[in-house]
């Protein structure tokens, strides 16, 4: 990241003048360019400067009676249902990095993982290699030019800002590969729950299987229930929780762990699901009929055991490559070590 170097931002700051109408906002490279640009801030008595790729808007929900005092513009929602809901919306800068006096960029994300534009963004600035994504190697990972060498990407790496983009920083990347006699006695446990969901699954048309989820999401987590009928988005992450308590439940009551797990890891069962606790199914653009729970099974069941893997960390062992090596594909993904503490690849 040579030219987001902290003596080069210095004398930007020191020469020219901020954008106008700020006190702390600089073009990083062409003033025309408005949206690629840095913020100064105090730290520990020292500037630092945050790098910023255009703007991202912060909504924050709030009631009607806000809606009516605050002294804000006001922007409101309309569900099918007729239920206004409404917010206001405030312009940040997207930040994805902070440049300090030790002359390293450390990664900052806002979100899961980053957006193209976001890699694209901060490849601009190195002359050395660039940010990719591969879902085959954990996510986001930085390339260099040099053949073999390959660094994750994740919230709070230090990328030093020297010649070459190398990690600051005590780095240690392992790749799980999965134990096979290890592996088999875990899904030994489990074969014999799949093998009865599958036959008392394929044996239900699309309705019966729609009704024995609603009954079971109703049973085990009412709060999700009601948003559903309310028309609320249930997220994936939000969805996690519903294979947690689907596990006690696989010798004593296997329909109902298969149904958690379903809902879990299926988007569409949540989809369909929340159009029959609203009353919509059938209604047009709804796809119900494009629904049929024996299409998606195995599909699922490559889903639900790989979820098993992933919640059984026993079952991999773990393959060291050092701080800045060449990262074999590994569609398990990665641990990773940084300063001592485990990380998670953006």
């Amino acid at each position: 990241m040579i030219l987001l170097n902290y003596e080069r931002l210095y004398n930007l700051v020191k020469e020219s003048a901020p954008f106008r109408g700020t006190t702390n906002r600089y073009p990083i490279a062409s003033r025309a360019h408005n949206l690629k640009h840095f913020f100064v801030r105090r730290e520990d008595g020292h500037d630092v400067y945050d790098i910023a790729n255009g703007w991202h808007n912060k909504h924050t929900q709030i009631t009607e009676e806000e809606a009516n005092t605050i002294d804000k513009k006001v922007f409101s929602y309309q569900d099918s249902l007729g239920k206004l809901t409404y917010y206001v919306v405030e312009q940040l800068p997207n930040v994805v990095g902070t440049v300090r006096p030790d002359n390293t960029l450390e990664i900052v994300s806002r979100s899961y993982g980053m957006s193209y534009s976001e890699k694209y963004f901060l490849s601009q600035w190195d002359a050395t290699g660039y940010i990719t994504s591969e879902s085959r190697r954990g996510g986001t990972l930085y390339k260099s030019l040099r053949r073999g060498v390959m660094v994750p990407i994740f919230n709070g790496l230090k990328l030093s800002c020297e010649n070459n983009t190398m990690p600051v920083g005590d780095l240690k990347v392992y790749s799980r590969k999965v134990n096979r006699k290890r592996g088999s006695e875990l899904i030994k446990d489990y074969d014999s729950f799949f093998k009865r969901t599958q036959a008392m699954v394929k044996s239900m048309d699309s309705e019966s299987h729609l009704n024995m989820l609603s009954d079971v999401i109703e049973t085990y987590s009412p709060d999700m229930t009601e948003r559903m009928r309310e028309g609320s988005y249930v997220t994936d992450s939000e969805a996690e929780g519903l294979f947690d308590k689907a596990f006690p439940l696989v010798k004593e009551a296997p329909l109902d762990a298969y149904s958690l797990m379903f809902i879990a890891k299926m988007p569409i069962a949540r989809r369909n699901l929340t159009y029959m606790l609203r009353n919509v199914i059938g209604s047009r653009g709804t796809n119900w009929w494009a629904y049929e729970p024996t299409n998606y099974l195995e599909s699922f069941l490559t889903k639900a055991r790989r979820e098993l893997y992933l919640r059984n960390v026993d079952v991999f062992d773990l393959v060291e490559h050092g701080t800045a090596g060449y990262l074999p594909q590994c569609t398990w993904g990665y641990k990773i070590i940084y300063n001592g503490q485990e990380v998670e690849q953006l």
